[in-house]
C-alpha cells in the first residue's frame, strides 16, 4: 500500500532519511563548516572597524514657550516629529557633510553623475535618528573613527538647535511684519478719517476734540452742546466709522506689541540628556556574528546541495527502471 495513504508514516520516513543524509555526510559538513568559519574570519579581518556613538535629546514643548520658566516640561509627539524632520532635512545633512568633509571620508568619486546620491546613501547608513517610546530622540553615528562618530553626533545636536531657531525666527519675522504693517495701515486709516472729519467741521479748541466728544457722549446726562458738534449725516457716519476703526487700532496695537515681544524672545533649545562620547570598543564587524553566519550559510548550502543531489539520483534511477 502506498505511503501517501499514511502521511504521518511518510513524514517519519522523510525525517529519518534526512538525518541519515546528515550522518552519512557528517565529515563533509564538518569540513564545510570549518571552511565557512575560516572564510568569515578572513572577511572580518578585511572589513573596516566601525565605532558607534550616540546622544539623546528631548524636544521642547512648543506650546509652553511663554511659560518655560514656570513649566519647563518636555515636548509632545508633535514636537518630537518636528525635531525628526529637522534632523533628517537635507540642509542639516549638507552642513554635517561639509563640516567633517565626508566626501573625502567616504572617498566619493565626484566625477560620477550620481555621486551625491551615493554619498547620501552612505551617510544615511552611518548616521541614524530614532524616536523612543518616551518621545526622546536618539542620534547615533557609526564610523571608522570613534572620535569622528562622537563629534558628528554632538555637532548635529548643536546644529539642529540653530536650524530650529532659524525656522522659528523666519516664521516669527513674517508674522511680526504682517502685524506691524496692519497696525501702521490702521494708523493711516485713522489719520485719513480725522482729516475728513475736520474738513467738515474744524476743531474748536483742543486737537483731541473727537476724543472729548466720545468721552462726553459716553456719559449719562451728557450736556446738549456735546451733540451740537455733529451737524450732518456725513459727519455722523464718519464719527461712527472713526470709533469703529479706533477700536480696531487698539486690537491691532495689542497684537503688534505682543509680536514685538515674542520676536525678541530666544527660541528654546532642545533638552540634551546625553552628549556623545567616543566609544573605543568597535561595534562592527563582529567575529561571533560573522562566524555564525559563515557556519550556518555553509551548512545550509551544503545540505540543500546534498538533498537535491539525492533527489536527482532517485529520479534518474526511476527513469532507468521505467
Amino acid at each position: 500500500m502506498s505511503n501517501s495513504l499514511y502521511p504521518e508514516k511518510q513524514e517519519k520516513e522523510d525525517a529519518i532519511s534526512f538525518f541519515k543524509l546528515l550522518y552519512v555526510n557528517r565529515k563533509l559538513l564538518a569540513l564545510v563548516g570549518l571552511l565557512g568559519i575560516a572564510g568569515a574570519v578572513l572577511i572580518t579581518f578585511l572589513m573596516p572597524n566601525k565605532y558607534y556613538s550616540y546622544g539623546i535629546v528631548f524636544a521642547t514643548n512648543s506650546y509652553q514657550n511663554a511659560s518655560i520658566l514656570e513649566n519647563p516640561q518636555f515636548g509632545f509627539e508633535q514636537d518630537a516629529e518636528q525635531l525628526m524632520q529637522l534632523l533628517e532635512s537635507e540642509a542639516l545633512r549638507n552642513e554635517i557633510v561639509k563640516e567633517f568633509d565626508l566626501v573625502k571620508y567616504y572617498e566619493t568619486d565626484t566625477t560620477n553623475l550620481d555621486w551625491e546620491q551615493i554619498l547620501v546613501k552612505q551617510y544615511i547608513e552611518d548616521v541614524n535618528f530614532f524616536r523612543s517610546k518616551y518621545m526622546s530622540i536618539v542620534i547615533s553615528a557609526n564610523t571608522k573613527d570613534p572620535e569622528l562618530s562622537a563629534n558628528i553626533v554632538n555637532s548635529i545636536i548643536t546644529h539642529v538647535n540653530e536650524f530650529k531657531q532659524d525656522v522659528f525666527k523666519s516664521n516669527k519675522a513674517q508674522d511680526f511684519q504682517y502685524k506691524k504693517t496692519a497696525y501702521e495701515t490702521q494708523l493711516l486709516r485713522l489719520d485719513t478719517l480725522t482729516t475728513k472729519i475736520y474738513s467738515l467741521k474744524k476743531p474748536e479748541g483742543a486737537i483731541d476734540l473727537i476724543y472729548n466728544h466720545f468721552l462726553m457722549t459716553s456719559k449719562e446726562n451728557a450736556p446738549p452742546e456735546t451733540y451740537k458738534y455733529i451737524n450732518s449725516i456725513e459727519l455722523e457716519q464718519l464719527i461712527r466709522e472713526y470709533k469703529f476703526e479706533q477700536y480696531r487700532l487698539e486690537t491691532l496695537k495689542d497684537e503688534y506689541v505682543k509680536a514685538e515681544y515674542l520676536i525678541n524672545r530666544p527660541t528654546q533649545k532642545n533638552y540634551v540628556i546625553d552628549v556623545a562620547k567616543p566609544q573605543y570598543k568597535r561595534s562592527s564587524p563582529s567575529f561571533t556574528l560573522n562566524c555564525s553566519i559563515g557556519l550556518f550559510s555553509a551548512w545550509i548550502f551544503t545540505i540543500v546541495f546534498l538533498f537535491l543531489s539525492k533527489k536527482w539520483k532517485e529520479l534518474m534511477a526511476q527513469v532507468k527502471a521505467a
